[in-house]
């Protein structure tokens, strides 16, 4: 029973790879919508590999699935909360949703874990705007600014907020 149990786990992870194989076979020519099949294939074959949920939920988001997107993204953070990938792409598909609140608690997340990208800043500052938090704002735009002197979207957003 044991030998067959690791059979189908080693059959499983075959399997992963094969589609994800495929899947970024379709990718590589920009055909997201056929790459989905085989991006869930991979997941469900490969439920270990937070790579293939973090792809899956990317795609997911490109073809317009926020929900699916969502439900990927908070799969990997399920798996690995200290994973700041997943809690930065879940902070963009929440903020395209104008949920700026709930945006900026995963952008806050992303920055405790990795604190030197200034985009994860300059998104939260972004938030923190929309939310009327302006001090907070612009202090998230001069960290982005502190860590990326050329980073433009964080100097136009600095200059924005008044």
């Amino acid at each position: 029973k044991a030998a067959i149990c690791q059979s189908l786990g080693e059959l499983g992870s075959r399997l992963a790879e094969i589609h994800r194989t495929a899947a970024e076979a379709y990718l590589s020519q920009g055909l997201y919508e056929k790459s989905l099949p085989h991006l869930e294939a991979a997941a469900t074959f490969g439920p270990g590999e937070i790579e293939y949920q973090m792809q899956l939920g990317t795609v997911r988001y490109l073809t317009g699935d926020d929900v699916g997107a969502i439900n990927s993204f908070n799969a990997v953070l399920a798996t690995d909360s200290g994973n700041a990938e997943g809690w930065f792409n879940l902070a963009m598909v929440l903020f395209g949703q104008n949920q700026f609140a709930e945006a900026e608690d995963c952008f806050r997340r992303s920055s405790e874990i990795q604190g030197t990208d200034s985009q994860v800043w300059n998104n939260r500052g972004v938030c923190l705007w929309k939310l009327n938090r302006l001090a907070d704002a612009r202090a998230c735009f001069k960290r982005a600014l502190s860590i990326d002197p050329t980073d433009t979207d964080a100097q136009f957003n600095l200059s924005s907020v008044g």
